[in-house]
C-alpha cells in the first residue's frame, strides 16, 4: 500500500467488472491499477477509462507490486481457484457471490486466506442497505420480539437471452445451478443474516420456462434455530420480474422490505415507518443496477485492510450461506427434508 491508499486490480471485465471500476472510483483511499482478462482488448478498454493499465495474465499480473488486492468478477465457478491463486500470492480478496459453486472449493478459499493472512470479503451489497441494516438490528436486538415466520423472495425475470448469449449461466459446470445459488443468494444471505441459522428444508425445483438445464424456480420452507419458519422463493421465469422482497414478522412487530425500500414497520410502541431509498432493482434486466450498491461494499473492504479488521461480510459468512443454498438444492433434488450442517463435499446436480 502506498500512503494509506488500496491499489485494486480486477479480475474480469464484462458487465460486473465494469460495475467494480465505477464502483472504486467513488471509493476514498481505493485506486484501479489493473484490470486483468483474457480478452485483451476489452481489459484495454475498461483499463484506458480508469487509468490503470491491462493484463492478459493472472499469475503474471500477481507479480506486480501495484497490487494489493484483487476483486473476483468471473463466472461463479471460477471464484475458489482464482482467489485461493490470489490469497496464495499475499493479495486481499473480494469475491462477487456467490463464494464458489461448492462448499468444498469455497472452503479452500476461506482457509486460504486465514493462513496467508489476507482478508477474504464476498460481494452481499443487500446488508449495506439503511432498511437491511435496520431491520437486521431490529430482529436481532428483540425489538421485533420472538420471531415468527422469515420469508425471502426474489421473483425476477431473465429473457431468454441471458442464457442463451451467455456460455456459463445456466449450468451445473460454471453457475452451479439456476436462480437460486445465481440471484436468490442475496436474499438468502440477507435473511439468514436477520433472521439467524436454519436448521431444516424442505424444497422443490422447476425448469419452468427457460431451455437450461438448471432450476428457473424454486421455493422452500425453512426452519431456524430459533424456532421461527420462513419461506425462499427464487425465479427468472416470473414476467415481467418483481422487486425482491423480505417479510420479518415477529410476536412484537413485523418488517418488510421490497427492493432497498422499507416499506413496512409496525412495532409496538413505534411509529410506523415506510422509507424509499429508491435505489434500482435487477428485477428484470441484470445491467439496471447499477454501481451504487457496490461502493459500500467495496469501502468497507478497502477500510478492512487499511484498519486490519474483518469485512462485513467475511468469506466464513459467505460460506455459511452456500451451505444454506446447497442445503435447499439437496432437498429439491433428493425430494427430502435436509438437515443442516450438510456433509462437507456435498455438490448439486440435476
Amino acid at each position: 500500500m502506498v500512503a494509506g491508499t488500496v491499489r485494486i486490480a480486477i479480475l474480469g471485465s464484462g458487465l460486473i467488472g465494469a460495475i467494480h471500476a465505477a464502483a472504486i472510483a467513488e471509493v476514498p483511499n481505493a485506486k484501479l491499477t489493473v484490470v486483468i482478462d483474457s480478452f485483451e482488448e476489452r481489459a484495454k478498454q475498461l483499463a484506458a477509462e480508469y487509468g490503470a493499465v491491462a493484463e492478459t495474465d493472472l499469475a503474471r499480473a500477481l507479480e506486480r507490486d501495484d497490487i494489493d488486492a484483487v476483486h473476483i468478477c468471473t463466472p461463479s465457478g471460477t471464484h475458489a481457484k482464482l482467489g485461493t491463486m490470489v490469497a496464495e500470492a499475499g493479495k486481499h480478496v473480494l469475491v462477487e457471490k456467490p463464494l464458489d459453486i461448492t462448499l468444498a472449493a469455497g472452503r479452500r478459499l476461506v482457509e486460504a486466506g486465514e493462513s496467508h493472512g489476507v482478508k477474504v470479503a464476498v460481494v452481499f451489497q443487500k446488508r449495506f442497505t439503511e432498511s437491511a441494516q435496520r431491520v437486521h438490528e431490529a430482529a436481532q436486538g428483540g425489538r421485533l420480539g420472538k420471531l415468527i415466520e422469515c420469508d425471502a423472495s426474489i421473483k425476477w425475470y431473465r429473457e431468454p437471452k441471458y442464457y442463451s448469449d451467455s456460455p456459463w449461466h445456466g449450468t451445473w459446470a460454471m453457475d452451479g445451478g439456476g436462480a437460486l445459488i445465481n440471484q436468490g443468494v442475496h436474499m438468502v444471505d440477507l435473511l439468514k443474516w436477520v433472521a439467524g441459522p436454519v436448521r431444516t428444508v424442505v424444497a422443490r425445483r422447476r425448469t419452468a420456462l427457460h431451455k437450461i438445464e438448471v432450476e428457473d424456480l424454486i421455493d422452500a420452507i425453512v426452519e431456524f434455530d430459533n424456532g421461527a419458519l420462513g419461506v425462499i422463493q427464487a425465479s427468472t421465469a416470473l414476467y415481467p420480474g418483481f422487486p425482491e422482497r423480505l417479510s420479518i414478522h415477529g410476536s412484537k412487530g413485523s418488517a418488510i422490505i421490497e427492493g432497498s425500500d422499507l416499506v413496512q414497520w409496525d412495532v409496538q410502541g413505534e411509529p410506523q415507518v415506510a422509507r424509499a431509498f429508491g435505489l434500482p432493482t435487477g428485477a428484470s434486466d441484470p445491467g439496471a443496477i447499477g454501481h451504487r450498491y457496490h461502493v459500500p461494499v467495496i469501502a468497507d473492504f478497502v477500510d478492512s485492510i487499511l484498519q486490519n479488521r474483518p469485512p462485513m461480510v467475511t468469506g466464513r459468512d459467505a460460506l455459511d450461506t452456500l451451505e444454506l443454498v446447497m442445503a435447499v438444492y439437496k432437498s429439491a433434488q433428493e425430494r427430502k427434508e435436509a438437515t443442516l450442517p450438510l456433509p462437507p463435499d456435498w455438490r448439486p446436480g440435476p
